[in-house]
């Protein structure tokens, strides 16, 4: 059978399972779609005798044309004394144009106009009723108000229903059916169709409204037909005679009763024919009404007090013979203060109560044949959906009565079931709906089918005395046509009687994985509702195994075909096997309250279902292996990192979740440690499945120098969240996975995984020798590393570098030639003096080098790259556009330097692994003369960062030049009073000559600073200190020999002595007077004696001076 909906309920679940929704779905066939371009018609405020109408359009969407049929107030058409062609109705709201049934096609639209004309003043409610086969009906909710001059009721509108107890049950009807648990269904258009005929839309329980009857027929027996028939003979005689037509007492009456529920008084009025021509001028009613119309009310309007009954006559009085007749009353019960705005406020006006009363009748004598049925139906067998206890189940059909007589049907019963012997009567009722009905000539009419049980399933299995868990009855339902027995329609029906059913997943076995002891498993378990109907259920579990066993929920509702899911957990608390025998209880919604109340298993034992669930378990315990036990990182650079692995190996079957903690060992050294930043861990889940191995891995990046130890903890935890399949980082804070541990219980204590040590250094490098040749040939390699005081270079080498230091790598370290911090010294400055020599020598060019090399060597633990990064390097050029063309004159000597390759180092990168040497030449060209001083930065890869200034002097042919041995003069330490009382302390000092010249030398008196900062700050100007506070009288530092004659090439030794009084830092400035003719030249140096510790003399290079008289 086409339907034209079904329904169906589906859950919506999202990915991680932490939410769900129910959703109900109705499907519309695409065979039968019909629906009302409009619910609801207000017509505007009308005065008595006007006429208003509203268009209501019929269309249909489906590509199938159908039959439809509205459900309209009574009209006929008739042809009076004039041969002019009139309609009467009966109704305050006639089909103006249009028709009320037929056939509408694929697609198309009808249109209907329907008119509003009251006969008093009030209010008028009515809804009309728009039937399609195979589909729910439709209703068209009509609204009229009527003014005169002395009644004016406010406007009556849709929103009024609001305030109809009638209204208020359908709007309950619409909430979310799934949240009420004594809602059985919502009311559907086909039982609302049913109350509507069964009570004249007086649809309200208890109703404010009764009639005694809805439906009459005024010749249901022999006498009441003889009486018809005397009636219209009587009235077609006198007509014929001429004479006054009076048959009041010939007239079939009965009595119609209407009992007012309210505490209201309710003015009771009744719509009276009227005729309508095609001008659509409502006329009056004359004599010829009599003939026309059979069936009278009386009276037509009365009052009705509250809480109280009245009675109405309905007279019969046939004037032909051989003649079905059909009136239908419509009346109108109105609350009697809403005759004004005055007496009630318009939000508080509530609709009238419509009263529709259906009389029938007929004047067909024994002896005479009715009308021959001529009709066409759309299908043969009527087919219920499943039906179970206290249920209405529909189902329609279309009639087309082809002939040019009106059709009679009247519903009998149902003959005799086809299947089945055992069958009682009082199983069913079949209802045909309305039960009897006037199908007019040429005319379609639809018809509803009605079966109800008031029996439970159990019940019917008893009087059927089957054990079957479906029935299929098969019978044959008989409707009387046109009261002739031999006309009689015999329909095919079939009713299928079912009763609550749940299939269970997997046969009914639900396998738990290996669990712990202590810890939780969930699992989801399905269950489906097989049946039509909703059903109530609840799980039972044995007291002894609901502390190992849980169902999340417990009970609930099925909805029709919906198939719902629990969530099980399972908790052990010993380790054993075991099988747990949970039986689930279901039952029909609504059938059983008291059961689902009271638990009261067996008074309800035949109609409440059970079945048994198997739920097998497993537990144990878990200790995870973990390898390495030990991990011992290589040494690592500081700010680098390393990553290693961490294997976990779960040697059982079972499953657990572990999470990790890492511990540090502190030292006194490493107290402010950031343990989020020098060790992380990186998981992808922390769930280990029984007999495999999970890898997490390590990342440690130590940020300060130094020795560290951690320690990794694990421990096992359960957890009541459902594992989702999406990958999570986990963070660490603190060392501590940052998981909440609100949703976890912890299985074991913290239990030792891995021991990690960690060693963090700076690159470090060491010059382990060093010596000369070319022009440095006769320098030896002890004078060369204490004239560079390589000591100090090597203590620089190994030190921590500084935060700026680290800023750049040698590839980032490189800037703009305009940068303000293009050359800016970052670490250490040393100057390193690399050679001495003439540039000519007899006439010829003496192309002599100064070569320094350097033995380096990598005393770390870690690989070193460094390099030897010269102005270039450190600066890249500006496009030619963006040059100043500006040069310092320190770039200018630079350019120099470079541009005649001067000075070279090579190997300019070198990359040493531990342990390995590199030698490290330097070399100067005396091709030009001058002092030539480059600045070259020796750059370290993750370490210091020296500046270099690489000093060499190439002299001129008659250029006189004295050059001290070393740069800096640093005495052993000596205590106070060492040596003789008179001459202290005796130090020799060497002073070479490496020009062609004969020099003669002189010593100024010397002067004191107080401190070295004054030297380099102040660059060697002279002290005005008092030497008296230094001296105290008393001489602490003098030379032996204040002058004397050096050779060309040649050495001097001059002797100091020092005899220090008092332990401080002596610091002092003496100047050398070189005596050449005709140039004199002035060279100074600086003493420095700390603490009587040591003494730092440093010398500056030539100034060349020339008197005014030109003399010595």
């Amino acid at each position: 059978m086409t339907k034209a909906y079904d329904i169906g309920y589906f859950k919506t679940c999202s990915l991680n399972g932490y939410g769900e929704t129910m959703k109900k779905c109705t499907g519309k066939s695409k065979d039968v779609n019909i629906q009302l371009s409009t619910n609801y018609c207000t017509f505007p405020i009308t005065k008595i005798g006007e006429l208003q109408h509203q268009i209501v359009n019929i269309i249909n969407h489906s590509n199938c044309s159908t039959v439809y049929e509205l459900l309209t107030g009574q009209s006929k058409i008739y042809t009076n004394q004039n041969d002019q062609s009139c309609t009467i109705v009966s109704t305050v709201f006639p089909i103006i144009k249009g028709l009320s049934n037929g056939i509408i096609k694929s697609k198309e639209t009808l249109q209907l106009i329907i008119g509003f004309y009251p006969q008093v003043a009030g209010h008028f409610y009515r809804r009309f009723t728009l039937l399609v086969c195979n589909q729910e009906p439709q209703f068209l909710h009509l609204f009229g108000t009527c003014h005169d001059l002395i009644e004016r009721p406010p406007h009556l509108k849709p929103k009024h229903l609001m305030n109809m107890e009638l209204c208020n049950q359908q709007l309950n009807n619409q909430i979310d059916v799934f949240q009420k648990d004594d809602d059985d269904h919502q009311q559907n258009g086909y039982e609302i169709y049913s109350e509507m005929m069964q009570s004249s839309e007086i649809m309200i329980n208890p109703p404010l409204l009764s009639l005694n009857y809805t439906t009459w027929d005024f010749t249901s027996n022999s006498d009441l037909l003889s009486k018809a028939l005397l009636c219209a003979e009587q009235l077609n005689k006198s007509m014929n005679q001429g004479l006054e037509l009076n048959l009041e007492h010939l007239a079939i009456r009965n009595t119609l009763i209407v009992q007012n529920f309210t505490n209201n008084v309710m003015l009771i009025h009744w719509s009276l024919n009227k005729q309508i021509n095609f001008n659509h001028q409502v006329n009056g009613y004359n004599e010829y009404e009599k003939k026309i119309n059979s069936f009278r009310i009386e009276p037509i309007s009365k009052e009705l007090a509250p809480n109280s009954s009245t009675e109405f006559t309905i007279l019969f009085t046939p004037a032909n013979i051989c003649h079905y007749y059909y009136q239908q009353f419509e009346g109108f019960a109105m609350y009697k203060n809403q005759k004004d705005n005055s007496l009630i406020s318009s939000e508080k006006i509530k609709p009238p109560h419509c009263l529709l009363v259906n009389c029938y009748g007929h004047t067909f004598p024994s002896n005479k044949q009715s009308f021959t049925p001529y009709y066409e139906i759309n299908k043969s067998t009527i087919i219920f959906d499943p039906i179970e206890y206290c249920e209405n189940k529909f189902d329609s059909i279309s009639l087309y009565n082809k002939s040019e007589y009106p059709l009679l049907l009247q519903h009998k019963n149902l003959k005799k079931c086809l299947n089945y012997e055992n069958f009682d009567e009082n199983i069913l009722n079949i209802q045909l709906i309305p039960s009897i009905t006037l199908i007019p000539p040429n005319s379609y009419k639809v018809i509803v089918f009605q079966c109800e049980t008031n029996l439970s399933y159990a019940e019917i299995k008893k009087k059927m005395a089957t054990r079957e868990d479906k029935i299929i009855l098969k019978g044959l339902e008989i409707v009387s046509m046109n009261q002739q027995p031999k006309h009689e329609w015999r329909i095919p029906i079939e009713i299928n009687f079912t009763t609550a059913n749940i299939i269970l997943e997997n046969d009914g076995e639900l396998y738990f994985v290996p669990t712990h002891v202590g810890a939780y498993t969930q699992k989801k378990f399905n269950i489906t509702n097989v049946s039509p109907y909703k059903i109530e259920f609840c799980w039972e579990i044995i007291s002894d195994d609901k502390t190992e066993l849980e169902v999340h929920p417990n009970k609930g509702f099925l909805l029709p075909n919906e198939k719902q899911s629990q969530m099980w957990t399972f908790h052990p608390t010993q380790v054993t096997n075991c099988v747990f025998k949970p039986r689930l209880r279901y039952w029909r919604l609504n059938q059983f309250k008291n059961y689902s109340n009271n638990q009261n298993f067996n008074e309800y034992s035949s109609e409440i279902k059970q079945k048994e669930l198997r739920v097998i378990t497993m537990s144990g315990n878990v200790q995870l292996s973990i390898d390495p036990e030990t991990i011992t990182c290589h040494p690592l650079l500081v700010n680098t990192s390393a990553s290693y692995k961490i294997n976990f190996h779960n040697r059982s079957i079972i499953s657990t979740h572990f999470c990790t903690i890492i511990k540090p060992l502190y030292h006194e050294s490493n107290q402010n440690l950031k343990l989020d930043e020098f060790i992380t861990l990186n998981t992808n889940e922390n769930l280990i499945s029984g007999h495999s191995t999970k890898s997490i891995t390590i990342n440690i990046c130590p940020k300060s120098k130094g020795s560290f130890c951690f320690h990794l903890f694990y421990r096992l935890y359960t957890t009541n969240e459902i594992i989702s399949n999406k990958k999570n980082t986990n963070k660490m804070i603190d060392g501590i996975n940052n998981k909440s541990d609100n949703t976890r219980k912890y299985l074991t204590e913290e239990i030792l995984a891995t021991t990690i040590f960690v060693e963090s250094v700076y690159p470090t490098l060491r010059i382990t020798d060093i010596h000369g040749s070319g022009s440095l040939n006769n320098t030896s390699p002890v004078e060369l590393w204490r004239s560079l005081d390589i000591d100090s270079l090597n203590i620089s080498l190994e030190s921590d570098p500084t935060e700026y230091e680290l800023k750049d790598t040698i590839n980032s370290r490189p800037l703009y030639r305009d940068h303000p911090k293009s050359l800016d010294c970052r670490g250490p400055e040393f100057d390193l003096f690399i050679g001495t020599s003439v540039v000519a020598k007899n006439a010829e060019i003496n192309n002599s080098k100064a070569l320094l090399c350097f033995l380096v060597e990598n005393s770390g633990l870690i690989e070193v790259d460094f390099a030897f990064m010269f102005p270039e390097d450190l600066r890249i050029e500006l496009p030619t556009w963006a040059e100043s063309g500006h040069y310092e004159e320190a770039e200018l000597q630079q350019l120099h330097i470079e541009n005649h390759s001067l000075i070279d180092i090579q190997p300019r990168r070198c990359l040493l692994k531990s342990g390995e040497y590199s030698e490290i030449m330097i070399t100067y060209k005396h091709n030009l003369s001058g002092c030539h001083q480059l600045p070259i930065v020796w750059k370290i890869n993750g370490g210091r960062e020296i500046k270099l200034n690489m000093i060499g002097v190439t002299l001129p042919l008659n250029q006189p030049y004295l050059q001290l041995m070393n740069r800096k003069y640093i005495l052993n330490p000596t205590p106070i009073g060492l040596g003789d009382y008179r001459l202290g302390y005796l130090y020799q000092m060497k002073l070479k000559n490496p020009s062609s010249k004969t020099i003669r030398f002189h010593l100024s008196p010397i002067q004191w600073f107080m401190n070295e900062s004054i030297i380099i700050n102040k660059e060697l100007k002279k002290s005005e200190i008092n030497e008296k506070l230094i001296e105290y009288d008393l001489p602490i530092l003098y030379c032996i020999q204040n002058q004397g004659l050096i050779q060309s090439n040649g050495l001097y030794i001059l002797d100091w002595r020092f005899r220090p009084i008092e332990a401080k830092t002596y610091t002092l400035f003496v100047v050398r007077i070189l005596r050449i003719c005709p140039y004199k030249y002035y060279q100074s140096m600086v003493l420095s004696v700390v603490r009587s510790m040591k003494v730092v003399i440093t010398s500056r290079l030539p100034i060349p001076y020339k008197d005014s008289s030109g003399g010595t």
